[in-house]
């Protein structure tokens, strides 16, 4: 994450990063402080590809926060979180002023972000710690800019009915083929649509992606053969790892999150 603070006015021109997008958020607006003539209010929001020009100036008072990002990364963000901005014109390299309540969450998270990168006494950028901050800061910016841009109306009547034919179409293929590993493009292929329009259609009916719904279902499916699980003296790995849960810890969390008690407790009440 970049962060840029300006003391006293200066001007900057130049090239950004060749080979990285770069979203920006405003923190900290001041008079005069302006890219290519505009205004940058607190809250704009400035994507700018790879390579792009900058020429602003800058006044006392002046701070924006920015992530790097590469190309590949952004795009399959995007497409699972905002497929509704993907096809949009202008989108993803534009500028967007956003109202103070729209901007204020996301500043706040940077904010905390760059606190937490000051105050702290090892280098985190390439860690762990490091990565998962920058993919709730970009989940957070991207979430951001879809409602700035859509804002918070509900789509028509005609969009929300093809939604709701293409989700039934795939519960119908789901529910043929319960036993099987299904991938997204495969599903995708089954509705006849492409892998973003499914994307797009359960998002909108449902609020979650096909992956959420697919791995929802499978937990259901697990905790329906963990209840009958003492009578086929059955191991909770057993019945994990044949609804394609290989990971045993991420398992067992996702499905106090969506049950509110562990595998083992689901089965010692089944006893």
């Amino acid at each position: 994450m970049a962060i840029r603070r300006s003391r006293p006015p200066q001007c900057g021109h130049g090239r950004l990063h060749p080979g990285r997008w770069t979203p920006a958020v405003v923190l900290d607006a001041a008079p005069l402080a302006l890219l290519w003539g505009h205004p940058l209010e607190a809250g704009t929001l400035n994507v700018y590809p790879p390579g792009g020009e900058n020429d602003a100036r800058y006044a006392a008072g002046y701070a924006v926060a920015a992530l790097m990002i590469e190309p590949g990364e952004l795009a399959a963000t995007a497409e699972s979180l905002v497929p509704e901005l993907v096809d949009r014109p202008g989108y993803p390299s534009s500028s967007y002023h956003l109202t103070t309540q729209q901007a204020a969450p996301l500043q706040c998270l940077f904010r905390k972000a760059i606190d937490a990168l000051v105050v702290t006494t090892t280098a985190i950028g390439g860690s762990a710690a490091g990565r998962v901050m920058r993919d709730e800061l970009l989940h957070a910016y991207l979430i951001t800019l879809r409602n700035a841009v859509l804002g918070e109306r509900r789509p028509d009547c005609r969009t929300w009915l093809n939604a709701a034919r293409v989700v039934r179409l795939a519960e119908e293929y789901v529910r043929s083929r319960e036993d099987e590993p299904i991938r997204l493009d495969k599903l995708a292929s089954a509705c006849g649509i492409e892998r973003r329009t499914l994307t797009r259609a359960f998002h909108r009916f449902l609020g979650m992606g096909p992956g959420t719904y697919l791995r929802q279902r499978r937990l259901s499916a697990a905790r329906h053969d963990l209840l009958t699980a003492p009578l086929r003296a059955e191991t909770v790995t057993e019945v994990a790892f044949r609804w394609g849960f290989w990971h045993l810890s991420r398992f067992a969390r996702e499905y106090r999150s969506m049950f509110g008690e562990s595998p083992s407790e689901t089965v010692r009440r089944s006893l």
